[in-house]
């Protein structure tokens, strides 16, 4: 299984953490795939992901936004990835924030080639890019809120399948007022328990 760099941009109690590693992996075949990273100058890094438990940390990545991460984990990457080893992915970061806690959720974020995007979505030039996104050097960078429970089904279901799963779990109406994704609703779709409105699935 590869993993996700993971980052705390609130003080966030080991706790909270260990509960999302733990129920992330609650899952047939779940395995961890999360990949803590404390402190910008940390020197050993889990490359096949982090195992429970972890202990109380300050977090050196405090008060950052999202657009500081993604610059923090390109040049670290870029500098120290064919140190790391395993199999850590340069398209995927994570987040823990001020509302992980409350909300039992992590900040996900997924990118694809604009490039990519556009050649397959020639054919149909008036189709807008699904969802929250921001693009970043090049890259389509997705974001969804997920929780703790489902983070790892949602990470298996947008690497290995599609954009039509992309697209799902970005529809505003699978979205609550609290920006969290209604995830269990995208997998009952997914799996045909319920019908899918848009006649995708």
């Amino acid at each position: 299984m590869t993993a996700v760099l993971t980052y705390c941009t609130a003080n966030i109690s080991a706790s909270v953490i260990n509960t999302l590693l733990e129920d992330s992996q609650k899952i047939e075949n779940g395995s961890k795939f999360l990949s803590l990273l404390r402190t910008p100058d940390q020197e050993k890094v889990d490359p096949w992901g982090t195992s429970p438990p972890v202990e109380d940390f300050e977090t050196g990545f405090l008060g950052m936004n999202e657009d500081d991460i993604y610059h923090f984990q390109k040049k670290f990457l870029a500098e120290k990835g064919k140190t790391i080893g395993g199999g850590i992915q340069g398209d995927w970061m994570a987040i823990l924030d001020e509302n992980s806690a409350a909300q039992s959720t992590v900040v996900m974020y997924y990118s694809m080639d604009k490039a990519l995007w556009d050649e397959i979505h020639e054919p149909n030039p008036g189709y807008q890019i699904p969802g929250t996104y921001k693009v970043r050097d090049g890259d389509i960078w997705w974001k969804w809120r997920i929780p703790f429970k489902h983070s790892l089904a949602f990470h298996i279901t947008v690497w290995n399948g599609g954009l039509d799963e992309v697209e799902l779990f970005s529809r505003p109406e699978y979205t609550g007022p609290d920006g969290v994704v209604d995830a269990e609703t995208c997998f009952k779709i997914m799996y045909r328990k319920i019908p899918d409105p848009e006649g995708v699935f």
